[in-house]
């Protein structure tokens, strides 16, 4: 087991002045790893949020700092120029020590979780801090061995979607039917 901090930089800077809109991801904006368009603000510099103040680049992954929340993202072209809540942390991995995706992962893991919530502080909302991150204690496996791991967790991430995708579509079906019963009885019309 090693710290934490041994295998990543603590990255990220503070918003710097802007002209026109950008598009602001909170916290709450955040789901399943994915941002959610609906809940996405788009803001100007002078009247964005006091927590609307995290910049990033690509290739940054970031996570949630609040106890009890699994939240990651990993920055790309499409959202390398939003701005991001304080409410994340910022991070890139240590090239030849882990590889990017193998971080992602582990941010995500029962163990990483764990650790950060132990060392979650504050009075009204707990969260992790640069001093908590570097207690934190994982284990990782080294270079080669993270490559043949990360290939099995993009097939069991993709099997998931896939599911998720599946239970929307089985939902929407059941709504559909459940509104044409409803409509049908309305008419009088039963089947």
């Amino acid at each position: 087991m090693n710290q934490f901090t041994t295998y990543i930089n603590i990255v990220g800077k503070t918003v710097q002045k802007y002209n026109g809109i950008k598009k602001y991801i909170s916290t709450g904006a955040v789901n399943d790893n994915t941002i959610n368009e609906k809940k996405v603000e788009y803001v100007s510099y002078n009247d964005k949020p006091s927590r609307a103040n995290l910049s990033v680049k690509n290739g940054d992954i970031l996570f949630a700092k609040m106890e009890n929340t699994e939240k990651t993202l990993i920055i790309d072209d499409e959202n390398k120029d939003y701005i991001y809540s304080t409410g994340f942390f910022a991070v890139r991995p240590i090239e030849n020590i882990i590889t990017h995706k193998c971080l992602y992962y582990l941010l995500q893991s029962e163990q990483f979780l764990k650790e950060k919530d132990k060392y979650c502080s504050g009075a009204t909302q707990k969260a992790i801090t640069n001093e908590g991150l570097k207690k934190i204690l994982v284990n990782v496996p080294d270079i080669l061995t993270q490559a043949d791991l990360v290939k099995k967790l993009d097939k069991i991430e993709e099997v998931i979607l896939l599911r998720k995708r599946q239970l929307e579509k089985l939902n929407e079906l059941i709504k559909s039917r459940y509104n044409n019963l409803n409509t049908t009885s309305k008419l009088g019309v039963v089947e």
